[in-house]
């Protein structure tokens, strides 16, 4: 959230802020996603970290 906010009034550091979340929600999800065997809540926000990767990684490297 925090990263969003510092992206859209053009603050430093927006980006390594949302892509930091994005790790740390993949690095807690992904796992739990596959130990209970898909039960939606772990898997949604599975894809919602992978998606945050995805973009955020891409925005940062155009970046850098």
């Amino acid at each position: 959230m925090l990263g969003g906010y510092r992206i859209r009034n053009n603050a430093p550091y927006g980006v390594e802020l949302a892509l930091l979340a994005s790790i740390i929600l993949a690095g807690s999800s992904i796992p739990r996603a596959i130990k209970t065997g898909g039960k939606p809540l772990p898997v949604v926000l599975s894809v919602l970290a992978t998606y945050g990767l995805w973009t955020f990684g891409s925005a940062f490297q155009n970046r850098v």
